[in-house]
């Protein structure tokens, strides 16, 4: 009676064949790295804009001061509308800051762990800089986790302002006296980025998935670029 060896069971049980890179044509390979790459620039096109503060989503927070000027927390950093322009008034951090304004104009940037306390009536919001008056370390930050609880509403000057997000947009609405209008919308340019860089994201793993069924169907369509692949816990005796 013929027994087989368990060793070769196993070997046919975990054998795999791959494909031999060394016959497959250049042609191939430059249209599937191109088609892969696309995935992969995409990506990095939407990383490198985003966190370099030239485009911007929506943000984590936000404050109005009694000039009206607004305050928004991004992950590329904190940065103020005046008359329309936005400037960079913090740089980013590891946590994006919860902002609040007090009625004496002083504004509080809280993260995680660090409570950051500027006068604006002593800073140069146009230039970017901030006249920092109070800074301290206060691990597990209270003002950060109200901040980001009631990060959609900003009471400030007898009027309340309230944030509204949607899936590629946000909006500010100003309240008072039982009157509610919109006081600042996200710009055009920015709404168009994030739908994309939201679309991006959802056809990125498709998109991966396909560039790797390719060269499976690549493979299959052409068994003589096919190999059986060496067990890599195997020594060599050869």
């Amino acid at each position: 009676m013929d027994r087989s060896n368990p060793g070769t069971n196993a070997n046919r049980l975990f054998a795999r064949r791959v494909v031999d890179v060394e016959k497959v044509p250049m042609k191939f390979f430059l249209v599937w790295g191109l088609f892969s790459s696309v995935a992969i620039v995409a990506i990095m096109v939407f990383l490198a804009a985003f966190s370099s503060g030239i485009v911007f989503g929506i943000p984590v927070d936000f404050a109005v001061d009694n000039e009206e000027r607004v305050y928004l927390s991004y992950e590329s950093g904190v940065y103020v509308v005046e008359q329309g322009k936005r400037c960079a008034i913090w740089p980013d951090e590891k946590h994006s800051p919860a902002l609040s304004v007090s009625e004496d104009d002083m504004l509080t940037m809280a993260n995680v762990a660090d409570v950051r306390v500027a006068d604006l009536t002593r800073s140069d919001l146009k230039s970017g800089r901030l006249e920092i008056v109070k800074s301290y370390f206060a691990p597990d930050n209270v003002l950060y986790s109200i901040g980001m609880d009631q990060h959609d509403a900003d009471p400030q000057n007898g009027a309340t302002y309230r944030f509204q997000s949607g899936f590629n947009n946000f909006e500010i609405y100003r309240e008072k006296g039982g009157k509610s209008e919109l006081f600042y919308s996200m710009p055009r340019s920015d709404r168009a980025w994030t739908l994309a860089a939201k679309i991006g994201f959802i056809l990125w793993f498709p998109y991966v998935f396909s560039a790797i069924l390719l060269w499976s169907i690549y493979s299959k369509r052409h068994p003589e670029y096919v190999k059986k692949a060496p067990y890599l816990w195997k020594k060599r005796t050869e």
